[in-house]
């Protein structure tokens, strides 16, 4: 199985060999906003020119200006509210509408849960490797009690990943990264969410305790016996 930095690392590879070819035009969209790690931000601007991976760390000043204005020639924001009226033109933007519908859990899904929730108080308790590891801990139960409530398939992608956070080099950066992959950005209408299922996995590869990770996979299992027409909330929907 490739876990979530080697997809990650694989990604980038194509996308320079993609960008080898100066005359080839490249256009990288995105919904997400970038981390606010400066050296992942730096290596996606280095696809659009390579000189941008040499960029100063501080852009700021007078002195800056013309990498600035350089950095501003490849970067276009367009949220909804800009092009509600285009070119004069109205975009027919679909109105949400919204409501609540109840389902019952199966007995099944219900035994998934409660093992969920017994793992998360465990691994939530564990003073074990400090404050960093507990962050990191703490966010991959968030991100895997929200998987479950999502849906079985949610769910086994979310156990049988790494945990957000663990690439990360501060308590600060964990938090930064678990909120941008867990959370819901709600008040913010360009933050759609990452697009790479967050981890439940919140032990390093190299860890000699293979409890946690056989307790993922167990649960992972589980989950994955409960997709199709075992998923209540899949049938309540298809009504």
């Amino acid at each position: 199985m490739t876990d979530g930095r080697g997809t990650r690392h694989q990604r980038h590879l194509l996308m320079r060999g993609l960008t080898e070819n100066p005359d080839r035009h490249l256009i990288l969209v995105t919904a997400t906003p970038h981390s606010g790690k400066e050296e992942a931000f730096r290596s996606l601007l280095a696809l659009l020119d390579r000189d941008f991976a040499a960029l100063p760390d501080d852009l700021a000043g007078p002195t800056n200006e013309v990498h600035r204005r350089r950095l501003a020639a490849h970067l276009v924001q367009r949220r909804r509210a800009d092009i509600e009226h285009y070119l004069k033109t109205d975009t027919p933007f679909p109105q949400r509408e919204e409501s609540e519908v109840t389902y019952q859990l199966s007995p099944e899904y219900k035994k998934l849960f409660e093992r969920a929730l017994r793992y998360a108080r465990e691994l939530v308790r564990d003073p074990a490797g400090g404050l960093f590891h507990q962050r990191v801990r703490w966010w991959s139960v968030l991100a895997l009690l929200r998987s479950l409530a999502s849906s079985p398939a949610a769910a086994a992608d979310t156990l049988r990943n790494r945990a957000a956070g663990l690439d990360a080099e501060s308590v600060e950066e964990a938090d930064e990264i678990g909120r941008r992959t867990i959370l819901d950005p709600i008040d913010d209408e360009a933050a759609e969410g990452m697009d790479v299922t967050p981890g439940g996995d919140p032990e390093p590869e190299s860890t000699e305790d293979q409890k946690t990770r056989r307790q993922l996979l167990e649960m992972a299992r589980m989950a994955d016996a409960l997709k199709g027409d075992k998923d209540a909330k899949l049938q309540k929907a298809r009504r």
